[in-house]
């Protein structure tokens, strides 16, 4: 089966077997139109995941190759703990290319759910 990876602002994300990567590409282009939006898909280990998408985030889509996990049916009432290398992860987040400005409240609170 095909798995599909998403990478974005220093994550990875494994989607969860049967979630259509086409449809959740949809669904970030229309929060980026918006102006910005909460995205929610299930991650492989049936865990529930949200993301602020909007303008100026970069996500990229990769695909490859693995065996069917039975266990990944996309029901949260039931999760688990995926293989290592399935594992959605939080990598380093981007080092900042500007100081924050006075008053920048966004710049200033960076990404602190990261730190």
């Amino acid at each position: 089966m095909i798995r599909t990876r998403d990478r974005m602002q220093g994550m990875t994300f494994y989607l969860a077997q049967g979630r259509d990567p086409e449809d959740l590409k949809a669904d970030m282009i229309e929060a980026v139109k918006e102006g910005g939006a909460f995205v929610s898909f299930v991650e492989v280990g049936n865990h529930h995941v949200s993301v602020l998408i909007s303008p100026g985030v970069v996500v990229v889509f990769e695909e490859e190759m693995v065996d069917r996990d039975s266990r990944d049916t996309g029901d949260m009432s039931e999760p688990f703990d995926p293989s290592e290398d399935a594992r959605s992860r939080n990598l380093q987040c981007p080092a900042r290319s500007r100081p924050a400005a006075a008053g920048d409240r966004a710049a200033q609170a960076g990404f602190a759910a990261h730190s």
